[in-house]
């Protein structure tokens, strides 16, 4: 293991695993979309939403922290160079770092209230399950759209943390629900994009979902849950502008799918791969910003 500090070493780690800004960015985004009230100066007040906020942040860099735990083994063989591979930090440090950041969570969430803490340790424990693979490891990996829409599940339940602790939500009404399937179903688009590649960026013994379905069946995938995030987009917003957003929704999405369906280069593939991460974005500032439907778990 490097003997550089521990803090620099965490840093390194910080910028090659868990970039700063594309983060921030990213659960900035989907905070808000699932928050939209604290956007308009609602909400439960300005200290609950910052620690909300924190807490979303730690709860998504924890899990960044236990994949790097769960995959060092196949890192070690396919991607050396990643940070526990290379032994810049060992799993012992990582395992500690992860269920310290775990411990700060936990009392950001109480300092949101019971009910908002209550939400929070259902998310802890599915992040724990998720983490020991649902003690299925063996069995779902080679699963590989099974293992991934399971763990894309967790989204659901930081959502509606982030609604009880920021968004003042309190019990269950139709346009919670639909926000639950829309992150669950976005999320499962950026999961699915995130491994589409064009054939010549396969490489041996690296599991995608191009390769697996090719292209066609790849994109197939990603459209399948974009129509769901549209159909929650259509629930969730007012009705005098649901169908824009939605229409927006998959608009964008189809746009920036078909030049890597024509053509399937690596340049099309990476337009694609970073387009649905705008995809992302752009949802949840989407939910942000544009008028709810009644309800909300008000």
């Amino acid at each position: 293991m490097s003997g550089a500090p521990f803090l620099r070493r965490w840093a390194t780690v910080v910028s090659e695993r868990f970039p700063p800004v594309a983060h921030v960015a990213l659960i900035g985004a989907f905070f808000a979309g699932n928050a939209p009230d604290v956007v308009r100066g609602g909400g439960t007040g300005a200290l609950h939403a910052a620690a909300a906020a924190a807490a979303t942040l730690l709860v998504f860099f924890r899990m960044r922290v236990f994949d790097e735990i769960k995959d060092h083994a196949t890192d070690v063989r396919l991607h050396p160079e990643r940070p526990l591979a290379r032994r810049l930090v060992s799993v012992r440090e990582a395992k500690t770092v992860a269920f310290s950041v775990a411990a700060v969570e936990g009392l950001l969430a109480a300092a949101c209230g019971a009910s908002a803490f209550t939400v929070w340790t259902g998310v802890l424990a599915f992040t724990l399950l998720m983490y020991r693979e649902f003690f299925l490891g063996t069995w779902l990996r080679p699963r590989m759209e099974l293992y991934a829409v399971t763990h894309t599940f967790v989204v659901v339940g930081i959502g509606a943390f982030v609604a009880v602790a920021a968004g003042g939500a309190h019990g269950l009404d139709t346009v919670l629900l639909a926000a639950a399937a829309g992150n669950w179903a976005v999320f499962n688009d950026f999961e699915f994009a995130r491994k589409t590649f064009a054939p010549e960026e396969e490489k041996p013994g690296i599991e995608t979902y191009s390769l697996r379905w090719g292209p066609r069946g790849a994109v197939t995938l990603t459209m399948a849950n974009v129509a769901v995030a549209a159909a929650a987009m259509l629930w969730t917003a007012r009705a005098s502008v649901a169908p824009l957003c939605a229409a927006a929704v998959v608009l964008f999405a189809v746009a920036v799918a078909v030049p890597y369906l024509l053509a399937p280069r690596a340049g099309s593939a990476a337009f694609y791969r970073r387009g649905m991460g705008v995809f992302l974005f752009g949802y949840y500032v989407l939910l942000a910003v544009a008028p709810r439907s009644a309800g909300g778990g008000g």
